[in-house]
């Protein structure tokens, strides 16, 4: 049965045995924050690349910034659908969908954040 709580240090939990089946308890589609680690020159819209998982902590209030926290004993492979190349360093939003990770880059590429819809 998949766990559907992360502790910020088992990144067990972000896999389970079936991550194509809703997470238990209704949360919808497995979904982690990845920094792109693989080489500017191999990345490409339509293929795999490469990320460590990383975790957002920090205090909770609006215009605070949160702190990433990055697993680099982890590698994750996640295809890449676009429209945007990310640079390495970069993070990316990826879900499980159709059996792999994936994510797209949209974003303007500064590095400052991310938007998350429903949120002003």
């Amino acid at each position: 049965m998949p766990r559907t709580r992360f502790d910020g240090n088992d990144h067990s939990a972000l896999f389970t045995d079936r991550p194509d089946q809703d997470i238990l308890g209704g949360s919808g589609t497995a979904t982690m924050i990845g920094r792109v680690i693989t080489p500017s020159a191999s990345i490409a819209v339509g293929k795999f690349l490469h990320v460590n998982p990383a975790t957002t902590l920090g205090r909770e209030s609006s215009g605070s910034p949160g702190l990433i926290t990055v697993d680099p004993t982890v590698v994750v492979s996640v295809y890449l659908v676009g429209p945007r190349v990310p640079q390495p360093g970069d993070l990316l939003i990826c879900r499980f969908v159709d059996f792999r990770w994936a994510a797209e880059h949209g974003g303007s590429g500064t590095g400052g954040g991310f938007t998350i819809s429903g949120c002003p």
